[in-house]
């Protein structure tokens, strides 16, 4: 079996017609297990870990060879909080471009989201751990990101759940950044005025229901759900084809 090896952390630059997006991957052996079609590959084959992938069809185009996380069932993680360790209080390019490390705490890139969803159907799925330990799941069926000349805007629907859909707010608006504001407040950017501490870039409407990219975890509370307000420790934002087992 042949193995391709890298000494340091790896450095992955995605070079699209209308995109580049950054991100480093752990330092790691990347072998044959390790290259795979699409995060589709884990639902079909359950043995295969949670980790860090290189997928030779990203775009669907099969052109592309680009390194992401996937997690078991076939999720593409797009974005992910759970120390503190990487700051979100970016600006719009940063939100536009990816940041962050694909072992640890990473915003995916609004740029890969839309040209994810553009051509092909995606559902959502956001799992939250709160402070006092409870984890929760929003589901929804339907996930697409607009353009950059349509400030990204956010459509999502068929939330799967019991209690109140956290994303209602948020659907169908831009996305704000601390230098880049499209939110629903005409005075302030929610992006800049998080409860206690800047909020970091996410599709507010009203600066409040579900803010996953808080600057500190766990420094204000991030989520209102049922009305209750919720800290949350952990967050992790995942993607997957709706057709994953066609894939």
């Amino acid at each position: 079996m042949a193995t391709t090896t890298t000494t340091a952390g790896i450095l992955l630059i995605l070079a699209l017609t209308c995109a580049e997006m950054i991100m480093t991957a752990p330092t790691n052996n990347i072998t044959d297990d390790k290259m795979i079609e699409s995060c589709c590959d884990l639902q079909l084959d359950p043995t295969k870990p949670s980790g860090v992938y290189f997928i030779n069809n990203y775009f669907q185009n099969g052109s592309l060879e680009v390194a992401a996380y996937c997690s078991e069932g076939g999720w593409l993680v797009a974005q992910r909080r759970q120390d503190g360790s990487v700051d979100f209080n970016r600006t719009w390019s940063e939100y536009e471009n990816g940041f962050g490390s694909l072992g640890g705490e990473f915003w995916l890139g609004l740029k890969a989201l839309h040209l994810l969803t553009a051509t092909s159907d995606y559902e959502m799925m956001i799992d939250v751990e709160s402070r006092d330990g409870e984890i929760m799941s929003f589901h929804y069926k339907t996930f697409k990101v607009g353009s950059a000349e349509d400030m990204y805007k956010l459509h999502v629907g068929q939330y799967q759940g019991i209690g109140t859909d956290p994303m209602a707010y948020e659907n169908g608006m831009g996305f704000t950044t601390k230098d880049v504001d499209n939110d629903g407040i005409k005075y302030y950017n929610c992006a800049q005025h998080g409860s206690q501490h800047p909020a970091g870039g996410w599709w507010y409407n009203r600066c409040w229901h579900i803010n996953p990219n808080l600057v500190i975890p766990g420094s204000s509370h991030g989520l209102y759900y049922d009305r209750k307000w919720y800290e949350m420790t952990f967050v992790e934002l995942k993607v997957k084809l709706l057709d994953c087992i066609s894939h």
